[in-house]
């Protein structure tokens, strides 16, 4: 049975959603119908490129479209994504979901009854790595994560918290499976208005502990994860793609390579995965790897993060300019 084509606009075409548009553009299952953007010079360029339609308002290119990609900055997402979703446009906003709960919330109530896909763009859930350690996962008790990287000159409306930690936030909630019972964090601004750097240690009502370190600002770069489990250690990253696999914390302390293999994902592009996925949702009317409800509960951890680092009570040490030298205090050994 032939699946029925998807006709999809792009609405913000930057350093990101200028790739949503060249995968809808190459894809068999959409047509993409044309490309919205602040910048009508951006949009001009973009559209020629694809061969597409560029518009300048809203309005003309929602009544043209089944689906759209928001990709604009984070403080316009929960407004545009309403005005999208009223009219029944099925949606893939980019993360974060919106900046404020309230606004996350009435966006996914709509979803939910005008009967749209509302999928959130929660990129490393279609990474290689997250996707092998799917059937790898049994019951971590400590998980150890650091996505450190420069400046990035775009995102930096929303802080740290809601920029880098937040994809972390979504793969915790995602693999632990269970409610947050307590967190501690600190956070400090270094280049930008907000939070440059932020620590928290996160408690799971199931006693699993996570400690998450996120730098805009720091001269590594770096994604990775330890997730810690009764019968092996699992060291995720997301940048190659691999899990190497050791048989307890101290083989990974020990760098015992007798005790390690590495699995390897597929080498297809993530956002490439991200959008098929969300294509497929639409034609076969199914729920989203990240749903709505899932961006819901990402942004308010981090919400609950971000109140933590504003507290003066706050229990953590300050952070340093490095956040993987910060002492957390966690009861298993930070793999480094």
């Amino acid at each position: 049975m032939t699946q029925q084509v998807v006709k999809v606009g792009v609405i913000g075409v930057g350093s990101f959603g200028q790739h949503h548009a060249r995968i809808y553009a190459e894809h068999s299952d959409a047509v993409l119908v044309g490309v919205l953007d602040q910048s009508i010079d951006r949009a001009h360029e973009i559209a020629q490129r694809h061969g597409c339609g560029e518009f300048s308002e809203l309005e003309p290119l929602l009544a043209a479209v089944d689906a759209v990609s928001l990709a604009t900055p984070a403080v316009n997402h929960a407004e545009i994504a309403m005005q999208c979703l009223d009219l029944g446009i099925h949606v893939l906003v980019e993360k974060p979901i919106a900046t404020t709960v309230d606004d996350a919330r009435r966006c996914v109530e709509l979803a939910e009854r005008r009967n749209c896909i509302y999928q959130v763009g929660h990129l490393e859930r279609f990474n290689s790595a997250l996707v092998e350690i799917q059937r790898m996962i049994t019951t971590p008790y400590f998980i150890d994560c650091h996505r450190l990287s420069g400046f990035p000159g775009r995102g930096a409306d929303v802080d740290v918290v809601l920029d880098v930690m937040i994809h972390d936030l979504d793969i915790l909630l995602w693999l632990v499976g269970s409610e947050v019972e307590t967190v501690q964090a600190s956070g400090v601004t270094v280049q930008s208005s907000g939070l440059d750097i932020a620590n928290s240690r996160i408690t799971f009502c199931n006693g699993c502990v996570a400690h998450v370190a996120a730098s805009r600002v720091s001269d590594d770069k770096i994604r990775t994860m330890t997730i810690a489990q009764p019968e092996n250690v699992l060291l995720v990253n997301h940048a190659s793609g691999t899990v190497r696999v050791y048989s307890s914390l101290q083989s990974v302390q020990a760098n015992d390579e007798r005790l390690v293999h590495t699995v390897v994902g597929h080498d297809e592009e993530p956002l490439w995965k991200e959008l098929d996925s969300f294509l497929g949702c639409i034609q076969n009317s199914i729920s989203p790897l990240v749903s709505g409800q899932d961006g819901l509960a990402a942004l308010q951890l981090a919400h609950r993060i971000k109140a933590e680092i504003h507290t003066p009570s706050a229990h953590m040490e300050q952070t340093s300019s490095h956040p993987r030298t910060a002492t957390v205090g966690e009861p298993h050994p930070l793999i480094r």
